[in-house]
């Protein structure tokens, strides 16, 4: 839990598209549906990395998600570069 995220009523469009499949993701990881979430966690990072930039702390929590993901289903090497990438972002926004 890295806390709750202020956004500003300037949010763009598909930003709650992916708010809402953050939501489906960790519901199918929660029931070891890792397969099913796979493709969700990277359409949410499609779309936050479009919306939000390369930067933004949110898209650090999906590609967090994704790593999860890439664990449970033993994808050893794109877990390690999806924590990478988590991490570079919120070393970033520290």
């Amino acid at each position: 839990a890295f806390g709750f995220l202020n956004v500003s009523a300037q949010t763009p469009p598909a930003v709650p598209e992916a708010d809402k499949l953050s939501g489906e993701v960790v519901k199918l990881f929660g029931e070891k549906k890792f397969e099913e979430a796979l493709p969700l966690a990277r359409r949410v990072i499609s779309v936050r990395e479009s919306e939000l930039g390369k930067k933004h702390v949110s898209l650090a929590g999906a590609w967090r998600n994704l790593a999860y993901i890439q664990l449970q289903l033993k994808d050893l090497k794109a877990a390690e570069t999806s924590f990478d990438k988590a991490f570079e972002i919120y070393e970033k926004n520290q």
